[in-house]
């Protein structure tokens, strides 16, 4: 998603806040993006926010792994 990507390019050069706006416009067009979440992520740790770094953590990890299907019999 171009609006994770242009978030994750403001906030390498320093623009942390202006990066995470762009990262939450990118979750509005995709909840489940994991690495918007994985930037999210390590924006609040960075903050020092680690129930919400967590948080965005947990649902990167969960949205990267593959659903589980019934048909692998």
């Amino acid at each position: 998603d171009l609006r994770c990507e242009a978030g994750g390019i403001l906030m390498e050069v320093g623009l942390k806040k202006e990066g995470a706006d762009w990262l939450f416009t990118a979750l509005k067009c995709n909840p489940k993006h994991p690495k918007t979440h994985e930037l999210l992520g390590q924006y609040y740790a960075e903050l020092g926010q680690r129930s919400q770094a967590g948080h965005h953590r947990l649902l990167a990890a969960e949205n990267l792994q593959p659903a589980f299907s019934a048909k692998s019999k």
